[in-house]
């Protein structure tokens, strides 16, 4: 599912949310095709407060995109899931296209606590392509 604003802005970097889930799998697999075929350049983020999982999972990203021969980043953050990405979706200088997993837990815990997914849909800059 792509979500776009009504008005095009050519995106300058690729975002990719990686968390090792099955859905960011796909999130990360389709960050390096369009990577590679448009030449954008990709930050793969994920967000943990265990810093020793965080390596694990940026380092499993990192050996599934090394053979693209694309230009990427890796960085691991501490925090908001939501508010985090929403922040890395608001630099007017780099406009992006973020790219993550659509749904992450269980469907009992987004119909109490809500989705990241959905608040992500609302507040961050469009384009956003979830996978499912």
């Amino acid at each position: 599912l792509m979500i776009v604003d009504k008005k095009y802005i050519s995106s300058k970097i690729i975002i990719c949310a990686y968390d090792r889930s099955e859905y960011s799998n796909r999130a990360l697999k389709l960050s390096a095709y369009i990577a590679k075929t448009l030449n954008l350049p990709v930050n793969v983020i994920t967000i943990d407060d265990d810093t020793d999982n965080g390596k694990i999972t940026l380092n499993e990203a990192k050996n599934y995109l090394d053979p693209y021969s694309i230009n990427v980043s890796y960085v691991q953050e501490k925090g908001d899931v939501e508010s985090i990405l929403v922040q890395k979706t608001h630099d007017p200088h780099e406009p992006s296209l973020l790219i993550m997993g659509c749904y992450g837990h269980s469907r009992i815990r987004e119909a109490i606590l809500g989705s990241t997914t959905v608040q992500l849909m609302r507040k961050a800059n469009k384009p956003i392509i979830l996978t499912k």
